[in-house]
């Protein structure tokens, strides 16, 4: 899954500090995280929809990205991770990322329905599974920014492009030292931080598109509707199999 969130500045920044405005009326940078469930897809499919809601994420961040202010779109910050710039690194035999309605709809980010197709029922079925898997997402953040207060207000001004590219390497480092403390410690410590740690997500659709912002895909969508389909067939076989008990 991938998922976009700010990290906020103290001030307002001296240099085009108009760019770094986020819609939560605060300065920030834009931060795209990855994080990797423990489960297999493809195939058979219906795996996934079984183990949805208690597949646990072992918390580790496996990609990111940043440098963007906290007025860019996060379909925009997406455009300069790995996985989307060197796809084969991350993606093979259909495998795919969650993502939310901020993104587009690629085989290889899959996002939740936006208005008015979010209201047909079974697409209101899918979102809601999905949504199960955000909860995950919710807890990488809140462990990041839990261990590492300087991610709540980071207290440095901006003022040149250096203090810029000082500002994220203590985004970098705070990733690096997220993973570092999972590997000894393990997620529990990790799962501690989250708990305590109430993120408040960014509005899912942060801002309109654009001509030069990734696209939808002809392929993402039937690649969508297939999983759409999966997933109404299994909750069919299992209300089948319910009702013969």
């Amino acid at each position: 899954m991938y998922d976009g969130t700010i990290v906020v500045l103290y001030q307002r920044p001296g240099l085009n500090g108009d760019a770094y405005y986020t819609c939560k009326a605060n300065y920030g940078l834009n931060v795209q995280v990855n994080f990797c469930y423990k489960l297999q897809v493809f195939p058979p499919i219906l795996i996934l929809y079984q183990q949805i809601g208690n597949v646990p994420s072992n918390l580790r961040i496996i990609d990111f990205s940043h440098g963007h202010t906290g007025s860019c779109h996060d379909a925009c910050a997406f455009e300069f991770t790995a996985a989307h710039k060197f796809p084969d690194w991350f993606f093979e035999d259909g495998e795919f990322a969650w993502v939310d309605s901020a993104y587009p709809c690629t085989p290889q980010t899959i996002p939740i329905h936006k208005e008015p197709a979010s209201a047909i029922p079974w697409n209101a079925i899918f979102d809601s599974y999905v949504a199960q898997l955000h909860v995950q997402s919710e807890h990488t953040m809140g462990a990041l920014k839990g261990r590492f207060q300087c991610l709540h207000g980071l207290w440095l001004p901006i003022n040149s492009k250096n203090d810029h590219v000082a500002a994220c390497h203590w985004v970098t480092i705070a990733i690096i030292l997220h993973n570092l403390i999972i590997d000894v410690e393990g997620t529990a410590s990790a799962a501690h931080f989250a708990d305590l740690h109430t993120h408040q997500e960014e509005e899912e659709d942060r801002g309109p598109t654009h001509a030069g912002m990734a696209q939808t895909m002809p392929d993402g969508e039937v690649k969508h509707e297939m999983l759409i389909d999966e997933l109404m067939e299994y909750r069919r076989v299992r209300d089948e199999m319910n009702n013969q008990d």
